[in-house]
């Protein structure tokens, strides 16, 4: 079992690329079962790995139902359905199968970090450290370190990037974590733009609409992204992630978003 490189959106934040099924104490019905949902779920058919192994839960007791919520719970959550995940990986949080708790953990962090439950998110990544190993550790301590920042609470964050970076041999992610162990801020984004005169035309634009709101005043910072410079419009330096939402609800300008600095 492994975990995908984690980014911002639902398929690439997953912690699990792929499921497994432990299926000791089943019998072989039961085994041939939770086998074919796998294979659904690892091929991608999560609608019909969810179908499957909710039919399963339903009717079985036992480590194949605990087995079938897993998967069933996994599914869910990459059709976007996170209520029905949650109802499936909560009771699993506190599993004796190491492997099921730790990844029912995981998931349920990132289902309350995509809506900002920040708190809660730590609490479920610090129980996945506790369970997984390697590097399905070392991504659930990136993701511990990402709501830690989120919350402000900059200086622990950067004990779990360091783990996380131990643990990974991803380039990608590597560049990832490295550019959050730089960070000790969030500001607000304007744009992102080729040309300096245009990002320039933008920081002049929104000077007004920022100082208003109490974000500064729009600078821009040249950088290098896949080998091609661009220009950053940027304003603001907030402490935590819901400091800096609420200068964003209050800016009411589109194509706007939060980003570390």
């Amino acid at each position: 079992m492994s975990i995908s490189n984690c980014m911002l959106f639902r398929l690439g934040c997953l912690l699990l690329s792929g499921a497994a099924i432990f299926a000791g104490g089943c019998d072989e019905a039961a085994k041939r079962s939770l086998s074919a949902v796998t294979q659904h779920y690892n091929a991608g058919g999560y609608r019909q790995a969810l179908v499957e192994a909710g039919a399963i839960a339903a009717g079985v007791d036992g480590t194949a139902y605990d087995q079938a919520r897993y998967l069933a719970g996994l599914s869910a959550y990459r059709l976007g359905r996170d209520d029905e995940a949650m109802r499936y990986l909560r009771p699993l949080t506190k599993h004796t199968d190491a492997k099921i708790a730790g990844s029912a953990n995981a998931t349920v962090g990132l289902i309350h970090a995509a809506y900002h439950r920040d708190q809660q998110a730590l609490l479920a990544f610090n129980e996945a450290i506790k369970r997984l190993r390697g590097a399905d550790a070392g991504k659930a301590h990136y993701h511990l370190a990402l709501s830690q920042q989120k919350l402000g609470l900059w200086r622990s964050s950067r004990a779990h990037l360091d783990m996380a970076l131990q643990a990974t041999t991803d380039p990608a992610l590597r560049k990832v974590i490295r550019q959050r162990q730089s960070a000790n801020a969030f500001t607000l984004q304007l744009g992102a733009y080729g040309q300096r005169k245009n990002a320039d035309d933008r920081a002049r634009e929104m000077r007004a609409n920022a100082n208003r709101v109490g974000a500064g005043t729009p600078s821009v910072v040249p950088t290098i992204s896949h080998r091609r410079r661009l220009y950053l419009v940027q304003t603001g330096r907030f402490r935590t992630h819901a400091e800096a939402r609420k200068a964003l609800a209050q800016l009411r300008t589109p194509d706007v978003w939060v980003v570390t600095r």
